[in-house]
Protein backbone atom coordinates (compact mmCIF):
# COMPACT_ATOMS: atom_id res chain seq x y z
CA UNK A 1 0.00 0.00 0.00
CA UNK A 2 2.87 2.83 0.57
CA UNK A 3 4.61 1.91 -2.52
CA UNK A 4 1.12 2.38 -4.27
CA UNK A 5 0.79 5.45 -2.91
CA UNK A 6 4.42 6.99 -3.20
CA UNK A 7 3.33 6.06 -6.73
CA UNK A 8 1.01 8.19 -6.82
CA UNK A 9 2.78 11.28 -5.45
CA UNK A 10 5.28 10.30 -7.64
CA UNK A 11 2.68 10.80 -10.80
CA UNK A 12 1.65 14.37 -9.85
CA UNK A 13 3.87 16.27 -11.60
CA UNK A 14 3.48 19.92 -12.80
CA UNK A 15 4.90 21.01 -16.92
CA UNK A 16 6.78 24.38 -16.47
CA UNK A 17 5.94 24.66 -20.25
CA UNK A 18 2.16 24.68 -20.40
CA UNK A 19 1.46 24.45 -16.60
CA UNK A 20 -0.55 21.19 -16.78
CA UNK A 21 -0.88 19.19 -13.70
CA UNK A 22 -0.25 15.56 -14.23
CA UNK A 23 -2.94 13.09 -12.78
CA UNK A 24 -2.22 9.36 -12.19
CA UNK A 25 -4.77 8.33 -14.65
CA UNK A 26 -2.61 9.65 -17.49
CA UNK A 27 -1.23 6.85 -19.20
CA UNK A 28 2.06 8.30 -21.19
CA UNK A 29 5.36 8.31 -19.82
CA UNK A 30 5.97 9.99 -16.75
CA UNK A 31 8.86 12.01 -17.55
CA UNK A 32 6.27 13.61 -20.32
CA UNK A 33 3.87 16.00 -20.34
CA UNK A 34 0.45 14.61 -21.41
CA UNK A 35 -0.97 17.83 -22.71
CA UNK A 36 2.03 19.59 -24.35
CA UNK A 37 4.57 16.79 -24.92
CA UNK A 38 7.45 18.39 -23.11
CA UNK A 39 9.73 16.68 -21.31
CA UNK A 40 9.58 17.66 -17.60
CA UNK A 41 13.19 18.07 -17.39
CA UNK A 42 13.23 20.45 -20.30
CA UNK A 43 11.07 22.59 -19.25
CA UNK A 44 12.61 25.70 -17.36
CA UNK A 45 10.22 28.09 -16.58
CA UNK A 46 10.36 28.30 -12.38
CA UNK A 47 6.48 28.72 -12.21
CA UNK A 48 3.86 27.34 -15.17
CA UNK A 49 1.68 30.36 -16.66
CA UNK A 50 -1.94 29.37 -14.74
CA UNK A 51 -5.37 30.57 -16.78
CA UNK A 52 -7.29 34.09 -14.86
CA UNK A 53 -9.63 32.09 -12.66
CA UNK A 54 -13.10 33.13 -13.98
CA UNK A 55 -13.71 34.49 -10.43
CA UNK A 56 -12.66 34.85 -6.99
CA UNK A 57 -14.82 34.64 -3.59
CA UNK A 58 -15.20 37.33 -1.41
CA UNK A 59 -11.85 36.36 0.60
CA UNK A 60 -10.42 36.49 -2.53
CA UNK A 61 -9.75 32.81 -2.66
CA UNK A 62 -10.05 31.61 -6.51
CA UNK A 63 -12.63 29.40 -6.92
CA UNK A 64 -11.00 26.72 -9.31
CA UNK A 65 -9.79 23.80 -7.03
CA UNK A 66 -6.30 23.09 -6.20
CA UNK A 67 -4.89 20.06 -7.07
CA UNK A 68 -3.49 17.82 -4.34
CA UNK A 69 -2.49 14.86 -3.35
CA UNK A 70 -5.52 13.77 -1.31
CA UNK A 71 -7.76 15.23 -4.78
CA UNK A 72 -5.23 12.68 -6.49
CA UNK A 73 -5.88 9.96 -4.81
CA UNK A 74 -9.66 10.84 -4.52
CA UNK A 75 -9.67 11.28 -8.05
CA UNK A 76 -7.70 7.95 -8.61
CA UNK A 77 -9.83 6.18 -6.83
CA UNK A 78 -13.11 7.27 -8.70
CA UNK A 79 -12.14 6.25 -12.07
CA UNK A 80 -11.01 2.76 -10.48
CA UNK A 81 -14.76 2.92 -9.09
CA UNK A 82 -16.43 4.23 -12.70
CA UNK A 83 -18.03 1.68 -14.38
CA UNK A 84 -17.66 -1.30 -12.11
CA UNK A 85 -20.40 -3.35 -10.79
CA UNK A 86 -21.48 -2.16 -7.47
CA UNK A 87 -24.60 -4.61 -6.52
CA UNK A 88 -22.81 -7.75 -5.79
CA UNK A 89 -20.24 -5.67 -3.24
CA UNK A 90 -23.80 -4.71 -1.06
CA UNK A 91 -24.16 -7.83 0.30
CA UNK A 92 -20.57 -8.47 1.35
CA UNK A 93 -20.82 -5.09 3.09
CA UNK A 94 -23.94 -6.21 4.71
CA UNK A 95 -22.20 -9.47 5.84
CA UNK A 96 -19.59 -7.08 7.40
CA UNK A 97 -22.48 -5.03 9.57
CA UNK A 98 -24.24 -8.32 10.29
CA UNK A 99 -20.40 -9.76 12.08
CA UNK A 100 -20.33 -5.46 13.67
CA UNK A 101 -23.28 -6.42 15.76
CA UNK A 102 -23.09 -9.97 16.67
CA UNK A 103 -19.63 -8.74 17.85
CA UNK A 104 -21.27 -6.11 19.79
CA UNK A 105 -23.39 -8.77 21.81
CA UNK A 106 -21.19 -11.80 21.85
CA UNK A 107 -17.35 -11.42 21.39
CA UNK A 108 -17.39 -15.18 20.65
CA UNK A 109 -20.02 -15.44 17.77
CA UNK A 110 -18.77 -17.27 14.56
CA UNK A 111 -17.94 -15.72 11.52
CA UNK A 112 -17.13 -17.52 8.20
CA UNK A 113 -13.29 -15.20 9.23
CA UNK A 114 -12.69 -17.66 12.30
CA UNK A 115 -11.63 -20.90 10.32
CA UNK A 116 -9.33 -19.02 8.21
CA UNK A 117 -7.78 -17.50 11.17
CA UNK A 118 -7.30 -20.22 13.07
CA UNK A 119 -5.17 -22.35 10.31
CA UNK A 120 -3.43 -19.23 9.60
CA UNK A 121 -2.67 -18.66 13.56
CA UNK A 122 -1.65 -22.69 14.04
CA UNK A 123 0.69 -22.16 10.94
CA UNK A 124 2.26 -18.71 12.36
CA UNK A 125 3.62 -21.27 15.39
CA UNK A 126 5.72 -23.68 13.27
CA UNK A 127 7.37 -20.94 11.18
CA UNK A 128 8.42 -18.91 14.20
CA UNK A 129 9.57 -22.04 15.67
CA UNK A 130 13.64 -21.23 14.56
CA UNK A 131 13.48 -18.02 16.24
CA UNK A 132 12.57 -19.60 19.87
CA UNK A 133 9.93 -20.60 22.57
CA UNK A 134 8.84 -16.80 22.80
CA UNK A 135 8.78 -16.54 18.97
CA UNK A 136 7.29 -19.20 18.43
CA UNK A 137 4.47 -18.62 21.01
CA UNK A 138 3.71 -15.34 19.79
CA UNK A 139 3.73 -16.56 15.93
CA UNK A 140 0.43 -17.59 16.03
CA UNK A 141 -0.76 -13.93 16.46
CA UNK A 142 1.76 -12.74 14.41
CA UNK A 143 0.87 -14.66 11.20
CA UNK A 144 -2.76 -14.30 11.55
CA UNK A 145 -2.22 -10.30 11.42
CA UNK A 146 0.13 -10.20 8.90
CA UNK A 147 -2.04 -12.08 6.46
CA UNK A 148 -4.84 -9.63 5.91
CA UNK A 149 -1.54 -6.66 5.84
CA UNK A 150 0.61 -8.56 3.43
CA UNK A 151 -2.93 -8.78 1.04
CA UNK A 152 -3.63 -5.28 1.70
CA UNK A 153 -0.13 -4.88 0.05
CA UNK A 154 -0.53 -6.97 -2.50
CA UNK A 155 -4.29 -5.44 -3.64
CA UNK A 156 -2.94 -1.95 -3.07
CA UNK A 157 -0.70 -2.10 -6.03
CA UNK A 158 -3.20 -4.09 -8.43
CA UNK A 159 -5.18 -0.67 -7.52
CA UNK A 160 -8.06 -2.93 -6.20
CA UNK A 161 -9.60 -0.48 -3.78
CA UNK A 162 -12.55 -2.84 -2.67
CA UNK A 163 -10.76 -5.82 -2.32
CA UNK A 164 -8.33 -3.42 0.68
CA UNK A 165 -11.52 -2.41 2.24
CA UNK A 166 -12.45 -6.33 2.42
CA UNK A 167 -8.90 -6.74 3.89
CA UNK A 168 -9.50 -4.35 6.52
CA UNK A 169 -12.12 -5.93 7.69
CA UNK A 170 -10.57 -9.05 7.86
CA UNK A 171 -7.99 -7.71 9.99
CA UNK A 172 -10.39 -6.52 12.19
CA UNK A 173 -11.78 -9.83 12.90
CA UNK A 174 -8.38 -11.06 13.62
CA UNK A 175 -8.23 -8.37 16.19
CA UNK A 176 -11.72 -8.91 17.66
CA UNK A 177 -10.70 -13.18 18.14
CA UNK A 178 -7.29 -12.20 19.46
CA UNK A 179 -9.09 -10.06 21.84
CA UNK A 180 -11.10 -13.24 22.68
CA UNK A 181 -7.58 -15.26 23.61
CA UNK A 182 -6.21 -12.38 25.23
CA UNK A 183 -8.76 -11.55 28.01
CA UNK A 184 -9.21 -15.59 28.79
CA UNK A 185 -5.39 -15.68 29.99
CA UNK A 186 -6.16 -15.74 33.47
CA UNK A 187 -9.78 -17.72 33.27
CA UNK A 188 -8.17 -20.49 30.80
CA UNK A 189 -11.67 -21.15 29.50
CA UNK A 190 -11.05 -21.61 26.28
CA UNK A 191 -10.74 -25.30 24.12
CA UNK A 192 -7.66 -24.70 22.65
CA UNK A 193 -6.72 -25.90 19.06
CA UNK A 194 -3.04 -27.52 18.28
CA UNK A 195 -0.98 -28.89 15.73
CA UNK A 196 -0.79 -32.71 16.00
CA UNK A 197 -2.50 -33.23 18.73
CA UNK A 198 -3.32 -36.32 20.34
CA UNK A 199 0.13 -36.48 22.84
CA UNK A 200 -0.36 -36.55 26.75
CA UNK A 201 -2.68 -33.87 28.31
CA UNK A 202 -0.95 -30.65 28.71
CA UNK A 203 -2.11 -27.89 31.61
CA UNK A 204 -3.80 -24.72 29.95
CA UNK A 205 -1.02 -22.47 31.15
CA UNK A 206 1.50 -24.24 28.90
CA UNK A 207 -0.35 -24.28 25.68
CA UNK A 208 -2.37 -20.46 25.71
CA UNK A 209 -0.48 -17.88 24.02
CA UNK A 210 -1.69 -15.48 25.77
CA UNK A 211 -0.62 -16.65 29.00
CA UNK A 212 2.46 -17.84 28.35
CA UNK A 213 2.95 -14.20 26.79
CA UNK A 214 1.50 -11.62 29.26
CA UNK A 215 3.31 -14.00 32.07
CA UNK A 216 6.49 -12.98 30.18
CA UNK A 217 5.89 -9.73 30.19
CA UNK A 218 4.55 -9.39 33.56
CA UNK A 219 1.01 -8.45 32.55
CA UNK A 220 -1.15 -11.20 33.65
CA UNK A 221 -3.25 -9.60 35.35
CA UNK A 222 -3.99 -6.73 33.12
CA UNK A 223 -5.42 -9.33 30.32
CA UNK A 224 -9.01 -8.32 30.15
CA UNK A 225 -7.97 -4.21 30.12
CA UNK A 226 -5.64 -5.34 26.91
CA UNK A 227 -8.17 -7.55 25.36
CA UNK A 228 -10.53 -4.82 25.88
CA UNK A 229 -8.40 -2.69 24.37
CA UNK A 230 -8.04 -4.79 21.17
CA UNK A 231 -11.46 -5.59 20.90
CA UNK A 232 -12.85 -1.88 20.49
CA UNK A 233 -9.91 -1.36 18.21
CA UNK A 234 -11.11 -4.28 16.04
CA UNK A 235 -14.50 -3.08 16.33
CA UNK A 236 -13.71 0.47 14.99
CA UNK A 237 -11.33 -0.66 12.16
CA UNK A 238 -14.61 -3.44 11.22
CA UNK A 239 -16.43 -0.02 11.16
CA UNK A 240 -14.38 1.59 9.19
CA UNK A 241 -14.32 -0.65 6.67
CA UNK A 242 -18.10 -0.97 6.11
CA UNK A 243 -18.30 3.08 5.93
CA UNK A 244 -14.91 3.10 2.94
CA UNK A 245 -16.97 0.12 1.69
CA UNK A 246 -20.07 1.99 1.65
CA UNK A 247 -18.04 5.35 0.00
CA UNK A 248 -16.97 2.88 -2.75
CA UNK A 249 -20.19 1.05 -3.71
CA UNK A 250 -21.89 4.43 -3.78
CA UNK A 251 -19.29 5.99 -6.23
CA UNK A 252 -19.46 2.84 -8.27
CA UNK A 253 -23.25 3.66 -8.68
CA UNK A 254 -23.07 7.23 -9.67
CA UNK A 255 -20.54 6.59 -11.55
CA UNK A 256 -21.97 4.29 -13.81
CA UNK A 257 -21.06 4.26 -17.52
CA UNK A 258 -24.38 4.76 -19.49
CA UNK A 259 -24.46 2.73 -22.86
CA UNK A 260 -25.17 4.95 -25.77
CA UNK A 261 -28.62 5.65 -27.17
CA UNK A 262 -29.18 3.79 -30.53
CA UNK A 263 -30.05 6.44 -33.20
CA UNK A 264 -33.30 6.00 -34.85
CA UNK A 265 -32.71 6.28 -38.90
CA UNK A 266 -35.04 9.11 -40.56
Amino acid sequence: MTQNFLLVIKLIKTCYNCGYIRKPSDKNSIDECPNCGVYYAKSKSPKPTLPKPLEETKEGALTDDKFTLWSALILEIKNWCTGRFWVLRVPVLLYFAYILVRKLFDWQSYTLFDGINLGIHEMGHPMFSAFGRWMNVAGGTILQCFAPLASMVVLGKQRDYFGIVFCIAWLATNLIGISVYMSDATDLDLNLVTIGGGGPPVPKEEMHDWHILFDSMGLLLYDKQIGGFVYWLGMLTLLASIILGAILVYWMYILKIEKPKPQKLT
